[in-house]
């Protein structure tokens, strides 16, 4: 293959003169615009950068390049520059391709074959082309950076030396200058929060926050009642949220999930009673799961879930509604709803040493009232107690309450599965089961001396939820579980089986007589504080069939149940059914709508 000749004889500068001094060079490319290195090609021709005179218009005779076609598997062109040797400045052709028989510059129009690619840029003076001695490069005018073709130097744009604008309206802008390496932003004075709860602060453990993250992103300290605080779980330098309007602590790196001690503090659970009042007469008496009430006189409150049908606090659905008969208080008689906390979950707080921590309990109440209400916190022995007092300002208006309460030092204090640690709401205590509110006494209190007496008068009211305590000194928001998770941690407590028809399947057993069944009934859905006490709706309410798919009479004598943590078997009496045989399978069902099977093993 042939060299291709290069050829031009019209070549002008910038002024459209014939070039009087100059040059022309043909770099060798791939497809990509990168350079190739020389390189030996087939009849002796050399892939290789080269250049040539020009002088007045004519490029020197003889000038020969490869041919694109040689370069087959290099997808070969060239960058063509021509450079006027007397100003330095330059013209540049991308991506040209040199057919077989060259290119005469005279006719040459290379955007004819390269309609996508930039073909002249204009390059700036280097010390590779000297300006003439005597002449001046110029730069572009202030805010002019568009390219242009020139005969003197210049860059394209120009640093800025104003001062960026502050607090002015969102806008693109019309500068063409560029900002400088050292370029310093001014604070947004308009926008920059000095004071107030802010959504996010540093905290210590604990206390006010001593930092908090201004408007500017800079921090800043609060002042005044624009402090805000964090919750004792919280680790020293952690980050919190906070709401912007009450300054409550949303969430932050050291609030841990279930810090909740209460079970079903929002009382949505109710499997006993299944969202029904009761009118309790013995003391004891559990209403929704996990709460207990205790009396000295009988039948003087009606108690259930959403009683009286009202709007709980917005986020919540349930409550737990009282409504008091009246009664006359002696100085031993005691009304109050509680909790009993396990002790193997409020090991970690120490009570009973010198570490002990302190709690907050919070949570939403209303009454028909006004006044000081009392409550207290208690040991499972009864000989430790801190009765507390809580304000309702306006009646029948749900109130938000938050007790902080130091920990005890002092006493046993259960961390093994029985009681350790007890909740009470005094709803009419005497003297001889109240105390001075604040304090820690070695005596068995319900509520705080000279509270609110709800059971006084008939008609009264007194209603509460979203009940949690929990360690530390403020009151985080309340922690909502999924109901799931909130019916197991009950049902370690409590369960019932309830009945679903009148043909409810309840287990296999094993036939002893033909009238009499036994062993497992049904396996627990967890595992429970302690082998549960079992009961029954009744045993009418139960059949069998046998082995051949026949049912027989309802049983009539009460089963032998024997349980464990983990299942409740029978062991026999479960008598006066028929039509079973003797070492069969059996199995049992309610006959009935209205039967159940519970197991308590409640503190």
């Amino acid at each position: 293959m042939a060299w291709a000749s290069i050829t031009g004889t019209k070549i002008q500068d910038a002024s459209g003169n014939l070039l009087a001094h100059g040059e022309i060079s043909f770099q060798p490319t791939d497809g990509k615009g990168n350079p190739i290195p020389a390189l030996a090609a087939s009849g002796g021709l050399m892939i290789e950068a080269s250049s040539a005179a020009i002088t007045t218009g004519v490029i020197a005779s003889g000038y020969q390049v490869s041919p694109s076609g040689e370069s087959a598997p290099l997808n070969l062109n060239y960058t063509v520059t021509i450079t006027d040797c007397t100003t330095g400045a330059s013209v540049v052709l991308v991506g040209v391709t040199v057919p077989d028989g060259g290119i005469n510059f005279d006719t040459f129009d290379p955007s004819l074959q390269l309609p996508t690619i930039p073909q002249v840029l204009v390059t700036p003076v280097t010390s590779s082309t000297p300006l003439p001695s005597g002449t001046t490069a110029t730069t572009n005018g202030v805010d002019d950076n568009t390219a242009k073709v020139a005969t003197d130097a210049f860059v394209l744009a120009q640093a800025a030396s104003a001062n960026p604008l502050v607090d002015g309206s969102v806008s693109v802008g019309t500068s063409t200058r560029f900002a400088r390496a050292d370029h310093v932003h001014p604070i947004i004075s308009a926008s920059a929060l000095t004071t107030g709860n802010l959504p996010i602060a540093q905290i210590p453990t604990g206390g006010s926050s001593s930092t908090y993250l201004r408007g500017d992103g800079n921090w800043g300290t609060p002042t005044g009642a624009g402090n805000v605080t964090g919750p004792s779980s919280s680790v020293a330098g952690d980050y919190a949220i906070f709401s912007s309007t009450t300054g409550e602590v949303i969430a932050d790196g050291g609030q841990p999930t279930m810090r909740n001690r209460i079970i079903n503090g929002d009382m949505r659970i109710d499997q006993r009673n299944s969202g029904g009042s009761v009118t309790p007469t013995t003391t004891g008496t559990y209403l929704v799961d996990r709460w207990v009430y205790q009396l000295s006189q009988a039948s003087k409150f009606t108690i259930g879930q959403n009683y009286d049908a009202l709007t709980p606090p917005v986020g919540f659905t349930n409550y737990l509604g009282f409504s008091a008969a009246g009664a006359t208080v002696g100085s031993g008689d005691y009304f109050s709803v509680g909790q009993f906390i396990e002790g193997l979950n409020v090991a970690d707080l120490a009570w009973g040493t010198a570490n002990a921590q302190s709690i907050t309990l919070s949570f939403w109440t209303r009454s028909s009232l006004t006044g000081t209400f009392g409550g207290s916190i208690r040991n499972g022995a009864a000989n430790r107690s801190y009765p507390f007092t809580y304000t309702i300002g306006t009646a029948d208006t749900w109130t938000k309450i938050s007790v902080t309460i130091a920990g005890d030092t002092t006493g046993t204090w259960a961390t093994d599965n029985t009681s350790g640690l007890e909740v009470f709401f005094g709803l009419g205590v005497g003297s001889n089961l109240s105390g001075t509110a604040g304090s820690w006494a070695a005596a068995n209190c319900l509520s705080a001396t000279g509270a609110v007496s709800v059971v006084a008068s008939s008609g009264n009211r007194w209603y509460v939820t979203a009940v949690q305590l929990e360690a530390g000194t403020v009151a985080t928001p309340f922690e909502r579980r999924l109901y799931g998770l909130e019916l197991a941690l009950a049902q370690r407590y409590y369960y019932r089986r309830v009945s679903t028809g009148t043909a409810d399947y309840i287990g296999m057993l094993q036939a002893q007589s033909s009238s009499s069944p036994f062993g497992t009934v049904f396996d627990l859905p967890v595992e429970m504080r302690t082998s549960p006490t079992v009961n029954i709706s009744s045993p009418t309410h139960v059949s069998a069939y046998n082995a051949t798919g026949t049912s027989g009479a309802a049983f009539t004598g009460a089963a032998s149940w024997q349980a464990s943590t983990r299942s409740l078997a029978i062991g026999g009496g479960f008598t006066g059914g028929s039509g079973l045989v003797a070492g069969n399978a059996s199995v049992i069902y309610f006959n009935s709508a209205s039967g159940w099977i519970d197991a308590s093993a409640e503190l």
